[in-house]
């Protein structure tokens, strides 16, 4: 169950996914998907005249665009196409923003979110991204090459459980399915085959795949056809008509009944798709004559840990619960321990050990939950291989600017890290630098190691 409410409160002038009630006074909406959980409201008279009465436009991929234009013809220009891997820039009334748009691998055309302005925000929606192929995203790495540290993530947690820690690629599970029903189809000519899914929506791939490898549309009932048709990926994958194929999907509880209009009852084979059943601590036990096949269009635990581990996000807003509470308070602890192990242990994108250096005083408030921002000093008499800083620390109560003093260059080239000198204030410029504060063991030494940005070095680090 989704409980993502529509709106990023960094950017609270912008909607995602739903589209009713106050989200209807944002001034720009984004669609990752069309399956009709993320479309509250899309074909309601209140969006629809929100959209043409005041100009307003809603943003999707290439694929959904496609698609939502066959759905709602009426909403003619106030559709509009966002490219791939490109950043756009956005400007509201008060603000600006930049939004590029990722692959999230769930269905054609979803697409994750990446939102900039002063923070940067990653909106997953409904995704499955190999652990593999996290890291070869552009959009998460910064001019200097370096990962960029998400703000917050606003993320798919519908199998973010210790119980479902990995699934089958999607591409294997897909090549067991056509594997067996071509093996079911050749060996007995009477066999009809019932491909049975959890949802109603989202097997997109599955019916794509089977008629390419097996050659044979899939049949399905009108709401599912309607929607299919509408993707045009999909042509000629499903069909309405129960005589021109052996393979049923979404056509009706009672497939014999509904499909087959033979004299006598052929043979009906059975494949589940299912990963809810994939529990690693499941008790089920299929019925005789139905193979199970594990098929995820979501993140598994790993694939969602691996996320987390590699954008190090400062918060995480869960995006989907259960109906089950003890399964939710499960998904809120596991959040909670990966955002505590990111705020303890040392980016996994540094090689060197750092070295404690003596300040001679000790910041007791780096042990709480302060976030850190490093500007660069004006002052230019500094050596070749010292730079003048300043610290921002924001936390709950205020906002607190603080000279720390003239900080010594490493010379490493893969990691900057810098020895705190403390000294009279300075006038300070506006670049910011991500920090992140380090305290060692030793009593009188912090450690501040900054990443993604380095004053003597203008190259990828």
């Amino acid at each position: 169950m989704r409980t993502f409410s529509g709106k990023i409160q960094e950017i609270p002038n912008i909607s995602v996914d739903r589209f009713v009630e106050e989200n209807l006074k944002s001034e720009i909406f984004f669609l990752s998907h069309c399956h009709t959980d993320h479309m509250v409201g899309l074909d309601s008279y209140n969006f629809k005249s929100e959209l043409m009465d005041n100009k307003k436009y809603l943003y999707a991929s290439e694929i959904s665009c496609t698609i939502l234009k066959n759905m709602f013809p009426h909403y003619g220009d106030c559709l509009k196409m966002l490219p791939l891997n490109t950043p756009k820039i956005f400007q509201l009334k008060n603000s600006s923003f930049a939004v590029t748009l990722i692959p999230a691998g769930h269905c054609p055309g979803s697409v994750m979110f990446l939102f900039e302005n002063d923070k940067k925000i990653l909106y997953t929606g409904d995704y499955r991204v190999n652990i593999n192929d996290i890291k070869k995203f552009a959009a998460f790495y910064n001019t200097y090459g370096s990962v960029k540290i998400m703000d917050k993530i606003y993320l798919d947690t519908t199998f973010f459980l210790k119980n479902y820690p990995s699934f089958p690629k999607r591409d294997e599970s897909l090549e067991q399915l056509c594997d067996i029903l071509k093996k079911w189809l050749e060996e007995n000519a009477s066999v009809f085959v019932h491909v049975k899914t959890s949802a109603k929506y989202g097997y997109e791939y599955v019916y794509k795949e089977i008629f390419k490898k097996i050659g044979m549309p899939v049949h399905v009932n009108k709401d599912v056809y309607k929607f299919y048709n509408l993707v045009p990926e999909l042509d000629g994958t499903v069909t309405l008509d129960p005589t021109k194929t052996r393979i049923h999907g979404n056509c009706g509880t009672k497939l014999a009944y509904n499909c087959l209009s033979d004299e006598k009852l052929l043979e009906i084979k059975t494949v589940k798709l299912s990963a809810m059943m994939w529990n690693k601590n499941r008790n089920y036990e299929p019925k005789i004559g139905t193979h199970c096949i594990c098929y995820s269009t979501h993140a598994s635990y790993e694939e969602g840990v691996a996320l987390i581990n590699f954008l190090r996000p400062k918060d995480i807003e869960i995006c989907v619960e259960h109906e089950n509470v003890c399964i939710n308070n499960e998904i809120r602890k596991l959040v909670q321990h990966h955002l505590l192990k990111i705020r303890n242990v040392e980016p996994s994108n540094q090689s060197v050990e750092p070295k404690s250096f003596n300040t001679g005083k000790r910041e007791e408030s780096l042990k709480k939950n302060i976030n850190y921002e490093i500007f660069e000093s004006s002052n230019s008499e500094n050596s070749s291989n010292t730079t003048d800083l300043n610290v921002v620390k924001h936390n709950e109560s205020q906002r607190e600017e603080q000279f720390l003093g003239t900080v010594q260059n490493s010379d490493d080239d893969k990691n900057v890290l810098y020895k705190i000198m403390f000294g009279s204030p300075e006038i300070t410029t506006n670049k910011v630098v991500d920090i992140i504060p380090d305290v060692s063991d030793e009593e009188d030494s912090v450690i501040y190691n900054i990443v993604n940005w380095s004053p003597n070095k203008k190259k990828k680090l």
